[in-house]
């Protein structure tokens, strides 16, 4: 089984798309006009390190979102990420999810989930999002 922490650090990106124009931005307090936009979309981007001690080689990481304040968790990739980053592309305005990530070994056994991330993605008029809750 692996050992290790794996710890979390998640930002949130805005991206608008008006006609051809696509422009993101990351963001950790959002402050949105009242004026409504053609088309948005946000991702959570999550980024965490390797854990530095394993008796097992990590082979790659599950990553998890709960939106029942951590009760229960879907894993969100179908195959195993080998790098330390992921981009949830399926996050909803107004929402609050929980995030963990697990190491995988080579025979499939996960770690312990790692810290719980809290992100919240504000919402379309006037909202101010914050990311919290990520611990070490």
């Amino acid at each position: 089984m692996p050992y290790g922490q794996v710890t979390l650090m998640p930002s949130i990106t805005k991206a608008i798309i008006v006609g051809l124009l696509f422009a993101i931005a990351t963001q950790f307090a959002i402050a949105q006009s009242a004026l409504p936009k053609p088309s948005e979309s946000w991702q959570v981007n999550l980024t965490w390190d390797a854990p530095v001690s394993s008796p097992d080689p990590v082979s790659g990481y599950n990553a998890y979102r709960s939106n029942d304040q951590g009760n229960s968790y879907v894993q969100l990739n179908s195959a195993i990420i080998k790098s330390t980053t992921y981009n949830d592309l399926t996050v909803s305005a107004g929402s609050t999810y929980d995030f963990i990530v697990k190491s995988v070994d080579a025979n499939g056994i996960t770690s312990t989930p790692s810290n719980i991330a809290v992100v919240s993605i504000p919402g379309s008029v006037l909202a101010t999002g914050t990311l919290s809750g990520v611990t070490s």
